[in-house]
């Protein structure tokens, strides 16, 4: 009698791991289910705002894009994980936890790289230009995530934190067909 219960409790054993691994792959089926439909959502109304804003400024459908998509992802990456047993609330919860630190950590930068955005968003200007920012007045010789460098009349290199350029008065002196004025 003792190795029959043996047997059986070795089966029963068995069948619920063969139970737990059909019913996880199951689940991962589902979430790789999620996720293509949430990669199709993002191409399908990406495409839409795309064509929708594209009229009004290319750059602006981009920004609007990359947000509106970033945002899907997030909603199909919170269900995926739900999907495999995750919950959605302390997913929520940890969500906002790291990024508010990232905030926190990067409160400088921030503030900077929004910034470089809006500046070639809406072209303010480009690498080139004659602009004046802050009673600072040159040719703007490089534009990165977190500042703009002019060169000056006297050859001096000034970095400008692209968040105060935005902040600040920018005069852009350059003419439209591309040459600057000679004198300010």
């Amino acid at each position: 009698m003792g190795s029959t219960t043996s047997t059986l409790i070795s089966s029963f054993i068995g069948q619920m791991n063969v139970e737990f691994i059909l019913g996880f792959l199951q689940k991962l089926a589902v979430a790789g289910i999620i996720i293509a439909l949430t990669w199709l959502a993002t191409k399908i109304i990406g495409g839409l705002i795309s064509k929708a804003l594209s009229l009004v400024s290319p750059k602006v459908a981009l920004q609007v894009r990359r947000v509106i998509s970033a945002f899907i992802w997030l909603v199909g990456g919170i269900q995926a994980l739900d999907q495999l047993g995750l919950d959605q609330v302390l997913l929520l919860m940890i969500i906002a936890i790291v990024g508010m630190a990232a905030i926190t950590a990067l409160r400088d930068v921030l503030p900077s790289t929004a910034s470089y955005n809006l500046i070639l968003t809406y072209d303010l200007f480009k690498i080139g230009d004659w602009i004046e920012v802050d009673g600072y007045f040159g040719r703007v010789v490089n534009l990165t995530w977190m500042n703009t460098v002019l060169l000056t009349r006297d050859n001096e290199m000034v970095h400008i934190p692209n968040s105060r350029i935005i902040k600040g008065n920018l005069v852009n002196r350059t003419v439209q067909g591309g040459s600057a004025w000679p004198c300010r």
